[in-house]
């Protein structure tokens, strides 16, 4: 053959191979779109189990248990949560209380960095401006929280313990101390402790703070949560709270916890998400039926989305 004919046969077989893998290529890209098209047009809930079927194939039963029952975004609907087994109802107060869906671009530590102290979200829709409030319940001796906010926001602090045995005094021209703590019900006085509680209503009440703005609830109160929060909520107390701090103690078993779960989900409803959580791996820890440990307590920071501070209003 000679030569002129033999760069023109190469020449036409590169020419036919790279044909070939043009053709080739283009079907794999056809066929990558048409995938890609698919999971689009996949209903959100359903794309992201199979998802986690391929992630998961050979993961532990009780992790792909917990992929699919956990709830970290939102709890389920009311009906869907009547007919949860107590199993799935801690799988969703664990996974709901360790996880967040709200982001806070500057958060900011007040008190001790250790045990004492909490976060608080300084972004400007939910920061306290002066004049500012703040109530902070459960102070076990340690006001490094109260005397931050006041000091570095100009608050007037309302801090409420009971089991301090100390009368009601101001600590400062801006921290004012109050021998009584927070419960579900008002004018009661505590049978085993002789503390006498209020609820969240009377203590506005009592401090005139009807018509106030409450820039941040700072709650510690060793399980009374979850009586108080209820009352909270029912009350519409809440709706013109910018910023809660919670720490949620020990969740209880039964109907009790579906209760549990009910406050949570309310809150939820109300506007307040959960823009950091902290578990407090000092209140103990609890290992079933999660298949990796879980604590008894977590500090929860919530912000209320429904109630922000206008940038230009």
């Amino acid at each position: 053959m000679s030569s002129r004919k033999s760069v023109l046969f190469i020449t036409g077989c590169v020419i036919v191979v790279a044909g070939v893998c043009l053709v080739s290529t283009h079907d794999k890209v056809l066929t990558a779109i048409s995938s890609i098209h698919q999971i689009l047009k996949t209903p959100t809930a359903e794309r992201r189990l199979l998802e986690e079927e391929d992630l998961s194939a050979n993961d532990h039963p009780d992790m792909r248990y917990l992929r699919k029952h956990e709830h970290t975004d939102s709890l389920p609907p009311s009906d869907e949560m009547d007919r949860m087994s107590e199993k799935d109802m801690s799988y969703a107060y664990h996974s709901y209380l360790d996880n967040i869906n709200f982001l806070c671009h500057r958060k900011l530590r007040m008190g001790r960095v250790a045990d004492g102290g909490w976060d608080m979200c300084d972004d400007y829709e939910y920061r306290p401006v002066q004049p500012c409030i703040v109530y902070s319940f459960g102070i076990h001796n340690d006001f490094s929280f109260d005397d931050d906010v006041a000091k570095l926001y100009g608050c007037h602090v309302h801090s409420f313990d009971p089991s301090m045995e100390k009368p009601s005094h101001d600590r400062s021209p801006l921290v004012h101390f109050h021998n009584v703590g927070l419960g579900g019900e008002g004018g009661r006085i505590h049978v085993t402790t002789n503390w006498t509680m209020k609820s969240f209503f009377d203590l506005r009440n009592m401090l005139n703070h009807q018509q106030e703005v409450i820039d941040i609830v700072k709650m510690d109160i060793e399980f009374s949560e979850w009586s108080a929060l209820p009352n909270m909520v029912e009350t519409g107390e809440l709706n013109h709270t910018r910023q809660l701090l919670v720490e949620f103690h020990k969740p209880a078993s039964g109907e009790r916890l579906r209760k549990q779960l009910y406050t949570l989900k309310k809150l939820d409803s109300l506007g307040f998400k959960r823009f950091h959580t902290h578990p407090n791996r000092f209140c103990g820890r609890t290992k079933q039926p999660y298949p990796v440990t879980r604590v008894n307590c977590y500090e929860v920071y919530f912000v209320n989305t429904r109630f922000i501070r206008r940038r230009f209003q």
